[in-house]
């Protein structure tokens, strides 16, 4: 069966699926990158929808959870500081947006949910691997992801479903991967209009579609 056939699972069954999936999902990540798990007193954040509209700076471990959709809004500012571990940030309902600024400052971000982002997502020079549980969607004409540290890994749902990476946004540095780091999805998607450039290394698992500019020293589609 092929990965665009298969259905997402109902949000009632994802639900129950993650409450399960968030201690292998971070310990798989941390495990694969032979590093210790130690989860020791995270900083568990709870709420409904949560709209952020202040800085949060998160330690090693760290948790910003929404029961309900997270929006980071423009003044919004969350600073994933590590040193260590690998920190979380996730929605219930499976939807993150971002108008303001996240910042993975060291150790490493696993993101469960569908993000929409209109801000700045940066990885830091010290920053490591940030691996999302859903799509990644880049829009507006400011929204812009940059890697210049660790990677970027979109992964698919535990039923298959892809995980795809899509660049709408018109800002000249929409989406900017730096020297021996990745950006890789199921599908990466450039919109008409959209600025890709990569000094590292652009993978569609599946395809990689360009309708705008796409300035790469390496593109793979398997």
């Amino acid at each position: 069966m092929s990965h665009s056939s298969r259905s997402r699972l109902s949000p009632r069954a994802r639900n129950i699926l993650r409450s399960q999936r968030r201690s292998w999902f971070l310990s798989a990540l941390i495990d694969g990158l032979g590093m210790a798990s130690n989860f020791a007193s995270p900083s568990y954040l709870y709420s409904q929808d949560v709209n952020n509209s202040t800085t949060k700076n998160l330690q090693t471990n760290g948790v910003e959870n929404a029961a309900g959709a997270y929006n980071n809004l423009s003044t919004g500012v969350l600073n994933f500081n590590g040193p260590s571990g690998a920190a979380e940030w996730s929605s219930n309902t499976l939807t993150i947006t971002n108008a303001g600024y996240v910042n993975l400052v060291r150790a490493n971000l696993g993101i469960i949910g569908d993000v929409t982002n209109t801000g700045q997502f940066y990885i830091a020079p010290q920053g490591g691997i940030v691996q999302v549980d859903g799509h990644f969607t880049v829009s507006g004409s400011t929204g812009a992801v940059i890697i210049h540290g660790g990677g970027m890994e979109l992964i698919g749902d535990l039923d298959g479903t892809p995980a795809n990476f899509t660049n709408n946004s018109t800002a000249l540095n929409g989406t900017v991967i730096g020297a021996n780091r990745y950006l890789t999805a199921d599908t990466i998607t450039n919109a008409s209009g959209g600025v890709m450039t990569s000094a590292g290394r652009l993978e569609g698992r599946v395809a990689i579609v360009n309708n705008g500019t796409i300035n790469a020293m390496l593109l793979r589609a398997c």
